[in-house]
C-alpha cells in the first residue's frame, strides 16, 4: 500500500470518527489540493513506480474528501493551487 493512500484515505475516516465521538468537533476545515478530480495531472505521477504502484496522490486526497463530504458533518475543503513559506503578497477574505 502506498503512503498517500494510508496518509489520506485511510486514516481520514479514523480522524473524523476520533474528532467527532471524542473531540466533540463539529466542523471539519481540510487543506487539501487543487486538480483533485485531474486523473491525468501532473502531481499523480510523483512516486508512481514503472509496475504501476505507488503515486496518484490527488486521488487519494480526493477520495479523503468524498469521505468527509459523505460523512454528515460539516465541512470546508480548500483546493490551494501552492503554498509558499514567505510571506504574502495580499490579503484574500473569504466570508
Amino acid at each position: 500500500m502506498n503512503l498517500p493512500c494510508v496518509c489520506f484515505r485511510l486514516s481520514t475516516p479514523e480522524l473524523v470518527r476520533i474528532w467527532r465521538e471524542q473531540a466533540g468537533v463539529n466542523h471539519i476545515v481540510l487543506c487539501s489540493s487543487m486538480g483533485g478530480t485531474q486523473a491525468d495531472n501532473f502531481l499523480n505521477t510523483i512516486g508512481l513506480k514503472e509496475d504501476g504502484t505507488g503515486g496518484q496522490i490527488l486521488m487519494w486526497k480526493r477520495k479523503a474528501e468524498e469521505y468527509l463530504i459523505a460523512s454528515g458533518i460539516t465541512y470546508t475543503i480548500l483546493h490551494p493551487g501552492g503554498l509558499l513559506d514567505k510571506p504574502g503578497g495580499r490579503k484574500v477574505r473569504v466570508s
